[in-house]
């Protein structure tokens, strides 16, 4: 498998991200693999020497309890070749206690609404819960991306009308198939929008839906009017396949409809399966966070900022009762999976 991986990785020139995951998505649970492959790309033996391919095998592989590629993270690290934050993501650290995670929480804060649904604009809201903006594609800056400038157009192409930002990425508006959804019916409400607080009143944005996934409870959505849309704010777009054990993460949410609270917690297993009563969900992410009705569709993200997920449901014992500390998450492979058909 790893030859395979050479040779195909042997004949690209840039090294681009999507090209690095489709590999190491190839290679499955293979951690001892995707390390190899990282070493390939450290030393450029066979391939384009490449720093941020490296690191992305090496964290793939320590995501999966892989000792040896924390270990030549924090080589990579002792030798400069990598940023403080690069090794505080990947192999641990205090950093949601510094300065830094202050502005992750108040950027994600910002990025994050409540969200209400229902059969019309009176303002008699059936479903309620969050939704969070994601910025997917374009150029990639530290705190916060790129800036949000000039006109901003319509997409006819994948999932037809996203918002383009000026860096070339796109503007999604993200939360739970089963908020936007009338329940036991295959219709959305006829009104969705996100709600925010600007410290003087409640504004809502209405909202028009793109696609969704029952199966996988993602549903994808975009402002109505554009350009009058808040998106001054925003998400990038994490790698969920890079979490692992242990790792810090957090969520932004609506518990009990009291407004955006920040929730806490660690990665219990960064890839679980899970079957419910009429579905069987993939490649969800369990984390210890406890959650309240009110924080479904609420961005899962960690220290730097980028989602890596998104919270979907909180299981229940035989009797029915909610688990404290036990909760999933989508992955952002699967929220991809839905922006790229």
């Amino acid at each position: 498998m790893l030859d395979k991986m050479r040779e195909k990785m042997a004949a690209l020139k840039s090294g681009g991200q999507s090209d690095i995951l489709d590999a190491l998505l190839a290679l499955g649970d293979d951690f001892a693999g995707a390390s190899r492959l990282g070493k390939l790309y450290l030393s450029g033996v066979g391939v384009d020497k490449c720093v941020p391919s490296a690191l992305k095998c090496f964290a793939y592989a320590a995501g999966r309890g892989c000792v040896e590629a924390k270990q030549q993270i924090s080589l990579m690290h002792k030798n400069g070749l990598i940023e403080q934050s690069d090794f505080d993501l990947y192999v641990g650290s205090g950093v949601r206690d510094s300065h830094d995670f202050k502005e992750v929480a108040k950027r994600a804060r910002a990025a994050t609404f409540e969200i209400v649904a229902g059969h019309s604009d009176s303002g008699q809201s059936l479903s309620t819960g969050t939704c969070f903006v994601v910025r997917v594609g374009g150029e990639s800056k530290a705190n916060g991306g790129v800036e949000v400038g000039g006109a901003i157009g319509v997409s006819g192409g994948e999932v037809g009308g996203a918002i383009y930002t000026s860096g070339g990425g796109k503007f999604f508006v993200l939360t739970n198939h089963h908020i936007v959804f009338a329940k036991n019916t295959t219709k959305p409400y006829k009104f969705i929008a996100a709600v925010l607080d600007n410290g003087k009143g409640r504004i809502a944005y209405e909202l028009k839906l793109l696609a969704s996934d029952e199966g996988e409870d993602i549903a994808l959505l975009q402002f109505a009017n554009e350009m009058g849309a808040p998106l001054d704010n925003y998400f990038e777009m994490g790698c969920s396949d890079t979490l692992w054990l242990g790792q810090p993460v957090f969520t932004y949410g609506n518990p009990l409809g009291n407004g955006l609270a920040l929730s806490e917690g660690v990665v219990s297993n960064p890839k679980e399966d899970y079957r419910k009563s009429k579905t069987h969900q993939k490649d969800l992410i369990r984390t210890s966070i406890t959650l309240y009705n009110g924080n479904s569709g609420g961005p899962l993200f960690n220290t730097a900022g980028q989602v890596v997920g998104m919270i979907t449901f909180i299981p229940k014992n035989k009797d029915g009762e909610k688990v404290p500390g036990w909760s999933f998450a989508v992955s952002t492979r699967q929220i991809l999976k839905l922006i790229r058909m």
